[in-house]
């Protein structure tokens, strides 16, 4: 059973006005209304080539397992409005391939994953989320593409709300309301990665001692708990962290990573592996991020983390 998980009546208020908001400084410090992916790129955007050196760590991309990587691009391309940036990237067990709201120039990168280990992508509790100019369209744009409406366009207080469900099932929020500086989006742009973790209040722990996140609002239903966590100086893409109380999901090892640039890896590595986190590639050169030094972990329920020094 399906579970409507309306994300903006927790999380968005108060949080998401920080993800692909224009930057003020070079150096990483932000005004109020700015940060997110955005805060080295200077336009209401951070671009994929120049980064330059970041004090502050952000979530630079949110990943998901996907069946059907050719048609999962195609709903990412037609529906969302997203473009591929680069070639796909081939890892020991997946094929990668990213993409970004190029038109937009804001928000974080999504990063399609196509397993070879015959790995379920199907209905895992997860979600993607974006901040779009015209909910109604865009909803309705996903609808007629064949996608099944979950939640169509709702007045949450000052946010328009929707979902679908995606390609592999999982859900697809589609927002607006949220984008504070900068110019208005001329397409949707991603603005947070959702999924589910088996102990919630454990999984806050986690990510609040490793990565030195903070809690946003919550938000529950007679099913459905979640807690967002963002990096404190507004780090791209918010993770939602989403336990359900009554139906069952399983909640290990699901197809599902995000990426974080940070200043130091090695630093967060310790942080990571004393709050809980799982080593699986030590520090090293990582060519699918132009041989910038990173690392590889997993959280308690198995979720890729991906470090990369920025």
């Amino acid at each position: 059973m399906r579970t409507t998980t309306l994300f903006a009546t927790a999380f968005v208020a108060l949080c998401l006005p920080n993800v692909g908001c224009t930057s003020n400084s070079s150096s990483g410090s932000s005004s109020t209304a700015t940060g997110g992916a955005a805060s080295t790129a200077g336009s209401g955007g951070q671009t994929g080539d120049a980064h330059g050196a970041n004090p502050y760590p952000f979530v630079y991309a949110g990943g998901i397992g996907v069946t059907d990587l050719e048609g999962a691009s195609k709903f990412l391309t037609t529906v969302m409005g997203m473009t591929q940036e680069g070639s796909d990237v081939t890892r020991d067990d997946r094929v990668e391939r990213t993409f970004f709201a190029k038109e937009a120039n804001r928000g974080s990168r999504v990063v399609l994953m196509k397993f070879n280990d015959g790995r379920s992508t199907q209905n895992i509790p997860a979600k993607l989320v974006f901040e779009a100019p015209d909910v109604q369209l865009t909803y309705q744009g996903a609808v007629d593409a064949g996608y099944t409406g979950i939640l169509p366009p709702i007045d949450v207080s000052t946010i328009l709300v929707s979902q679908v469900t995606g390609p592999d099932g999982y859900t697809v929020e589609i927002l607006h309301g949220l984008a504070d500086g900068g110019e208005s989006p001329t397409e949707p742009f991603f603005i947070a990665l959702g999924f589910g973790v088996s102990d919630l209040m454990a999984s806050e722990k986690f990510y609040a001692d490793g990565f030195g996140m903070k809690q946003t609002v919550p938000y529950s239903s007679s099913d459905l708990v979640e807690q967002t966590m963002e990096y404190p100086h507004g780090g791209g893409a918010g993770l939602v962290l989403q336990h359900y109380d009554t139906s069952m999901h399983d909640y290990l090892n699901n197809p599902v990573k995000h990426v974080s640039f940070v200043p130091d890896v090695n630093a967060f590595v310790s942080q990571i592996t004393s709050a809980g986190g799982t080593v699986t590639q030590k520090a090293a050169a990582m060519p699918a991020y132009g041989g910038k030094l990173g690392a590889v972990l997993g959280d308690p329920d198995g979720v890729v983390i991906e470090l990369v020094q920025d």
